[in-house]
């Protein structure tokens, strides 16, 4: 990454945050140009990662980018194949989306900050986040198993509602990784 400061990993992790945005709008409003816009957004954030190494010079920060733009651009392509195929999604399952989707932003907008500032107050605030976004893809998971063995939800639905789930979860641990490997400024200090 480029920059003493983490300015490179900022910049994508908030490119990160505009492609959760266009996820969210090709899911909600069947724009496949939203679609091809989040996948532009994924490839310009493995750009601006440079080489995959942070201004240390190890890969772990690099290959943690690449590992979270990869889990996006799964979910394109579920996204994808919901639109292409006009798979219908239940109201519970559009809303749990809709606020999953919401949540992970957040977290890459904490995650940000965190890198921008290495802060112990963000880091905290980014566990409780991430903590969060785990107890909800348990509980989304158990819902769906209900809606499942109603016969709410159809199978090729259920397939792409659970690579979603799979995908936020890993997205949530791969940031974590990231929080961890990044040092906490001492306090009265800004991050270098």
């Amino acid at each position: 990454m480029t920059g003493d400061n983490g300015s490179g990993l900022v910049e994508v992790l908030t490119t990160f945050c505009l492609l959760v945005d266009e996820i969210k709008n090709a899911f909600f409003g069947n724009r496949k140009e939203a679609v091809a816009a989040a996948r532009r957004l994924a490839r310009r954030a493995l750009d601006v990662s440079g080489a995959g190494r942070d201004a240390a010079g190890n890969q772990g920060v690099g290959r943690i980018v690449g590992n979270l733009a990869d889990m996006l651009l799964h979910i394109c392509d579920g996204v994808e194949k919901k639109m292409e195929s006009q798979i219908p999604f239940s109201t519970r399952a559009v809303l749990e989306t809709s606020y999953l989707l919401r949540e992970l932003r957040a977290l890459f907008e904490t995650t940000a900050e965190f890198a921008k500032f290495r802060d112990q107050f963000v880091f905290d605030l980014f566990k409780e986040k991430q903590v969060g976004i785990e107890e909800l893809h348990k509980t989304f998971i158990a819902r769906h198993e209900t809606r499942l063995m109603e016969g709410i939800c159809l199978n090729d639905a259920a397939v792409i509602y659970l690579n979603l789930l799979t995908n936020i979860s890993n997205i949530t641990r791969e940031l974590t990784k990231l929080v961890f490997i990044l040092p906490v400024a001492p306090p009265g200090q800004a991050a270098r």
